[in-house]
């Protein structure tokens, strides 16, 4: 189902509540379209400027917007005019948001700065810290939290209500494209060139990597899919085990992707003016895949002479133990495990050799990495070895041919006992007790 505008548009937002679709238009006009029924139920004529980016609270009858002269507006329904104009940064502004509560306004700008103004346009916070324009701004659901990535490829976590900045992350190696926070505001999502990363707000780490760039991307309101688009093509992943569930390429260019409240409608902008919806639960149907796309690799695998840890796991867990070896990874652990190594016949000598140089053997226990006879063999020949040796049991394991006596005795976690944020504090813990001179 599709539908066309008067003219092309300029600039595109869903409404605060998910069931609009606001499009302003290359003739100066903003047409507002409800999702469900696709018709169009109001048209604004009297603005002077092509809009850049747009906020709608249908609630509160209002209206935010900018344009290309470096201030925003509030354009109000019940007076039907413009009712508050703020010249508020020296370049051009490049993200537009408001706190949950409606009480905030949140500008980002190519000035490199973010400011947070109160409804009235007062101005409360300017937030200083990027090096490069800002290219996109996230604000938490249920939080302070407002989330800004920029050209100077970082992000930067502040705290809305007081202006502080809490955390800048460094991990994209391009400019941020695209970042949204999930409905629960337990996680966010960033994008960029290079790269698509999941994180986990508490505490905050790095959940999983997604090797690919997403122009646009969007988190059901379950939080169960994550939807994005590259170029032609619609890609569909599941937030649950991060597999890539469904995939569908079209005949034109998606410029724009978001999801409705109701999380079964999928909108997206295709061509100059044109908007179309799919139902999510057919989809996943017609363009689901056979079966799931290799899950990506976390890491690349350590090389050199430092400390390092071996990791030891069947592959039939990558879902649940890739998570685990990122989480270590990024506490500034170095880790060796399989990556990169070709199945040839030279496999063994390279696993024998990570094994004796390494500085502490880990070994997620689970039954299917039990019964892998590549990881008893690993186990064995750690242990005969001497090697210092810590076990995480990641589900009720029933250990046996021979596991129980040789590693029963050894320092052991019971992930599956411990709340996450105990067992990553005893993790750590356990770690820098084997290796004190690796971090």
């Amino acid at each position: 189902m599709e539908i066309k505008t008067e003219a092309d548009i300029y600039s595109i937002n869903l409404s605060k509540d998910l069931k609009n679709i606001v499009c302003c238009l290359s003739n100066k006009k903003i047409e507002i379209w409800d999702i469900e029924t696709f018709k169009k139920v109001k048209v604004i004529h009297d603005i002077d400027s092509l809009i850049t980016n747009v906020v709608f609270n249908a609630e509160k009858n209002y209206l935010i917007f900018t344009s290309n002269d470096y201030s925003f507006k509030i354009w109000n329904f019940l007076l039907e005019k413009i009712s508050l104009e703020i010249d508020s940064h020296d370049d051009k502004i490049s993200s537009l948001n408001e706190s949950p509560d409606g009480k905030k306004i949140i500008t980002g700008s190519e000035d490199n700065t973010l400011k947070v103004w109160d409804i009235s346009g007062k101005l409360l916070h300017t937030l200083r810290g990027h090096f490069a324009g800002i290219k996109t701004v996230a604000v938490s659901p249920k939080s302070n939290l407002v989330i800004s990535g920029s050209e100077d490829y970082n992000i930067r976590i502040w705290d809305i209500e007081t202006g502080r900045i809490l955390n800048v992350l460094q991990d994209h190696e391009f400019s941020l494209s695209n970042i949204k926070i999930s409905s629960s505001g337990n996680f966010f999502i960033s994008g960029s060139k290079e790269k698509t990363i999941i994180w986990d707000l508490e505490p905050l780490n790095i959940i999983r990597i997604i090797k690919e760039s997403m122009n646009h991307f969007t988190i059901s309101p379950d939080e169960k899919y994550l939807f994005g688009s590259i170029g032609y093509v619609i890609k569909c992943y599941s937030l649950e085990t991060y597999e890539l569930l469904g995939v569908q390429k079209l005949n034109f260019e998606i410029n724009f992707l978001e999801i409705d409240h109701t999380g079964k409608l999928l909108i997206f902008k295709s061509d100059r003016n044109t908007i179309r919806k799919i139902y999510v639960p057919d989809w996943l149907e017609q363009h689901k895949i056979k079966s799931p796309e290799i899950i990506a690799l976390p890491f690349r695998a350590y090389k050199g002479y430092e400390p390092y840890i071996f990791i030891s796991y069947t592959h039939k867990d990558k879902s649940s133990v890739y998570p685990e070896m990122l989480w270590i990874n990024n506490q500034k652990f170095n880790i060796w495990y399989d990556e990169g190594i070709p199945p040839t016949s030279e496999w063994p000598a390279e696993i024998e050799n990570a094994i004796i140089n390494c500085s502490l053997f880990l070994v997620f226990i689970t039954p299917k990495a039990v019964e892998r006879e590549m990881v008893r063999n690993e186990i064995n020949f750690a242990l005969n070895r001497n090697k210092p040796f810590l076990a995480v049991f990641l589900e009720d394991t029933s250990l046996k041919y021979g596991l129980e006596l040789r590693i029963s005795l050894k320092q052991a976690l019971l992930k599956y006992k411990l709340s996450q944020k105990l067992y990553q504090a005893k993790l750590v813990e356990a770690l820098n007790n084997f290796l004190e001179n690796l971090k």
